[in-house]
């Protein structure tokens, strides 16, 4: 086992000491630097999912389908809305000027949830003719 301490300079709010420990034990191989950053970088995709799993769907990630290929559907049902909120949480990061990261998933899907059945109580209007 290799333990590598790891201190974030510069990154406000962020404990004064990061304890990673690794069964990594070769430093040419696997940089103690190296290894540090790409512990963050886990992070966020552990947030990622975070976000798939429990954010989004409103507690708790249950697949209701039966069959795999409804399965499937459903997955990629919860990826598109998940990608739809990041995106939108990215053009308001640029409207504000601020990094997306400082926003907040969980304010975004209460405020997507909250203002969903104003946009989604229409009736599907004709095709307009092209003539």
């Amino acid at each position: 086992m290799r333990v590598i301490d790891d201190r974030l300079e510069g990154i406000v709010e962020a404990e004064p000491l990061y304890r990673l420990v690794t069964t990594l034990l070769d430093p040419v191989a696997a940089p103690a630097l190296e290894l540090a950053a790409l512990s963050h970088e886990r992070w966020d995709s552990e947030s990622t999912f975070a976000e798939l799993k429990v954010t989004l769907p409103g507690e708790r990630l249950m697949l209701r389908s039966r069959r795999a290929d409804l399965v499937k559907q459903e997955l990629y049902g919860l990826l598109l809305g998940h990608f739809a909120l990041r995106r939108l949480m990215h053009e308001a990061s640029q409207r504000a000027g601020c990094d997306p990261d400082q926003l907040s998933f969980v304010h975004a899907v209460r405020i997507v949830r909250r203002h969903l059945p104003f946009h989604a109580a229409f009736s599907p209007s004709a095709a307009p003719a092209h003539g």
